[in-house]
């Protein structure tokens, strides 16, 4: 089995050399999924 940080590598940096929208895509997730977090957990822990 591969290391998984190999491949995330790989990913990212054919995501900033090729496609910097579809990074900014999978920030947007990113951030869509800390906003819903939030909210289903209104303590913040």
């Amino acid at each position: 089995m591969s290391d998984p940080r190999d491949s995330f590598d790989e990913n990212t940096a054919a995501d900033s050399a090729g496609s910097p929208e579809t990074v900014k895509i999978e920030i947007r997730r990113l951030d869509q999924l800390e906003t819903t977090g939030l909210i289903s957990n209104p303590s913040g822990s």
